[in-house]
């Protein structure tokens, strides 16, 4: 594999490449030459299925321009035992069948109610009033890569359906949004007319398990799975938190499938050329919002800030020009200013630096 492409890798909530590493004791060449493997399997097996992983992209890294969505329902009342099923039954006719993106879910839960209840209530635009008893009486369904008109068809699925109570924007950080990326998981992905699900690991790849239940099929859509670790490891959507000390697996292993030197994130220098700034300070949807910085230095000082507290994304490697780059997506201003960029870096680990290519 001449060029290497990955779209995103969930080091940080599925722990296989952790484990494997830590257990057989594998060098960091032998997991560059582990993880490309795990890759081009994905790859080979999504394409027997007719699914092109690249254009799984949108569904898979944070879009600027694009919004994220938790929808939150209130299952006190409801009579189904399987209460995911009536909201996914809503919920499918309503997806934009042009574009794609990755669905999550799970019930609100933790250990400090007083906690859990500040930050919903923080940043829930409510439809009713709702009797706040505990927080695991809340069923969330997180909804990546939206324009302000998907939403609007979303949220117009669920009304007069009394379970739903509201809507979060989750397209900024957040309290709420933080405690989200640790207690809810990718369930599937909606790729157009088509549904990317997961089956167990020993089940035979050319068969299609609907694991989660929803009636896919019944609401017009093609199923397909894959084996539950690459879909977790590779097809995973990571609601965006903060990189905490002690968490920086995800990172590691990110850059170690661009390189087999995955070296510290945070200690690499950061580099632009003068001419390169030149032209994300004048061209017009480049560079940080005018009056943000002013010199090179305070761009790198910028993105030296940001850097060690996001993940990696559209990881690449040209090992015939022996070029890794990949993306890291900035939250950047502040308050309702807020606003999400795509800063493109190329990693250059003999030099012990990272180089600004784009940000838009």
């Amino acid at each position: 594999m001449s060029k290497l492409s990955i779209h995103t890798i969930n080091a940080r909530d599925n722990i296989m490449l952790e484990v494997m590493r830590s257990y057989f004791s594998v060098s960091s060449t032998g997991m560059h030459r582990e993880i490309r493997r795990m890759v081009a399997e994905t790859v080979r097996l999504l394409a027997e299925k007719g699914i092109d992983y690249k254009k799984l992209q949108k569904a898979l890294v944070p879009q600027p321009g694009r919004r994220e969505i938790a929808l939150i329902f209130d299952t006190l009342g409801m009579t189904e035992s399987f209460y995911a099923l009536p909201i996914h039954k809503r919920l499918l006719p309503a997806l934009h069948r042009k574009s794609s993106r990755s669905i999550l879910h799970g019930d609100y839960i933790g250990k400090n109610q007083d906690v859990m209840y500040q930050n919903l209530v923080d940043v829930l635009q409510p439809v009713r009033d709702i009797d706040y008893r505990h927080s695991n009486q809340f069923y969330i369904v997180y909804i990546n890569n939206l324009t302000d008109q998907m939403i609007g068809a979303v949220t117009k699925a669920f009304e007069g359906y009394h379970p739903f109570v509201g809507c979060v924007d989750t397209t900024f950080s957040s309290p709420f949004k933080t405690h989200l990326s640790f207690s809810i998981g990718t369930s599937y992905i909606q790729h157009g007319n088509v549904i990317v699900g997961q089956h167990e690991d020993d089940a035979p790849s050319d068969e299609d398990w609907n694991l989660p239940g929803f009636p896919f099929e019944e609401a017009g859509y093609k199923l397909r799975s894959i084996a539950g670790n690459p879909f977790s490891v590779l097809l995973s959507y990571k609601i965006e938190r903060p990189v905490y000390q002690g968490f920086e697996e995800d990172t590691e292993f990110s850059l170690n499938a661009l390189h087999a030197t995955p070296l510290k994130l945070g200690d690499l220098e950061v580099y632009i050329s003068p001419e390169r700034f030149e032209y994300l300070r004048t061209t017009p949807g480049h560079g940080v919002r005018q009056g943000e910085v002013q010199s090179t230095s305070e761009l790198t000082a910028l993105i030296k800030a940001k850097i060690g507290q996001n993940y990696l994304y559209d990881m690449t490697h040209d090992s015939d020009w022996n070029v890794s780059k990949f993306n890291v997506v900035l939250e950047l201003g502040e308050s309702a200013s807020r606003y999400r960029a795509r800063l493109g870096l190329m990693y250059q680990p003999d030099a012990e630096r990272i180089e600004v290519l784009t940000l838009y």
